[in-house]
């Protein structure tokens, strides 16, 4: 029986902390140790996927945890160099855990809401407490992840820079999801497709049509055939423009889009979200220029999307009131 691990944080980031953090009761966000160091390195640099193994391609390198990279700029390209850390300014990252890991997976949706989300990329665990003596078991980083850590814009990323409250809010949004009464199972449902969207391909236009069905799920009903103005997309313009007021990041709409009213930006998201739906090819030169890039749009909906259930999580009776409305 296993009685401690941890997950490896994917996501490349520097947070500024004194001392680990307890996130939850026996779950701590801390700089891996030396010995972990090496285990996530056998971890990143070994394939565990059969179909990779028997082709026999090559793992591709990745994120520079160890490094910081430069963009060096020569004419019409861009190359990249990377220069060495100090081990001590190194950016492994785990959530290391005592007993069982049954938890990691609430606490990873949890840290998709907060605003530079952290992804967990695999699991190592140990038969002594505190992460001690040899590996005995291991969780692998899904084919998605693995994909992204060896993609072009992972490799030449540096770090984001993190503030320990940040980090602390993960476990503020675990208690709120694991107290969230039965009768909101709709948000628990949001929370986990939200989670498993992140399967799909980051720019793919699909992942529009998931995301706004997160949002439908979240603040609309089945429209009311007898009433005109009851659609959808009438919903969503309206009750989002209420709500963006609640929120507790706030979202400047100017600084994604070009400077457009708001009801007017939510019916022409929704009109580019019919365009994808309907087999369209949406045209960012002429009608959704405003929009900018289809980029643009899917940072702006993740943004939305997190926002809306962390206040889903904090207010589900009012949330549930206007679902209805």
């Amino acid at each position: 029986m296993f009685k401690s691990g941890f997950a490896f944080v994917l996501s490349h980031i520097n947070v500024k902390y004194d001392a680990p953090i307890q996130i939850i009761p026996d779950h701590y966000f801390r700089k891996a140790l030396s010995h972990e160091i090496k285990e996530i390195k056998r971890m990143l640099e070994t394939s565990d996927i059969s179909d990779i193994k028997m082709l026999g391609i090559p793992v591709p390198s990745g994120i520079q945890y160890d490094s910081i990279v430069k963009e060096i700029k020569r004419g019409n390209s861009c190359q990249y160099e990377r220069e060495k850390l100090p081990p001590e300014k190194w950016k492994y990252w785990v959530i290391a855990f005592e007993g069982n890991n049954s938890k990691i997976y609430d606490l990873q949706s949890a840290a998709n809401l907060i605003k530079n989300d952290l992804q967990f990329a695999f699991q190592i665990f140990y038969l002594e407490k505190k992460q001690q003596g040899n590996p005995a078991g291991f969780i692998f980083m899904p084919t998605h992840l693995r994909e992204y850590y060896s993609s072009h814009e992972a490799i030449n990323s540096n770090a984001v820079n993190i503030e320990q409250d940040e980090i602390m809010k993960i476990g503020e949004i675990y208690d709120l999801y694991k107290k969230l009464p039965p009768k909101y199972q709709y948000i628990e449902h949001s929370i986990k497709n939200f989670d498993s969207l992140k399967r799909i391909p980051k720019k793919t236009e699909l992942l529009t049509i998931g995301y706004f069905s997160i949002i439908e799920t979240l603040i609309t009903h089945a429209p009311r055939l007898n009433e005109s103005l009851d659609s959808i997309s009438h919903q969503i313009k309206n009750k989002l423009v209420l709500l963006r007021k609640r929120f507790e990041r706030i979202i400047e709409y100017n600084s994604y889009f070009l400077n457009i009213k708001e009801k007017t930006l939510w019916s022409l998201l929704y009109s580019y979200r019919s365009c994808i739906a309907h087999g369209g090819i949406p045209d960012f030169v002429n009608k959704f220029q405003n929009l900018k890039s289809k980029e643009v749009v899917l940072d702006f909906l993740r943004e939305i999307i997190k926002c809306l259930i962390l206040y889903s999580l904090r207010e589900p009776e009012l949330m549930a009131d206007l679902k209805n409305c």
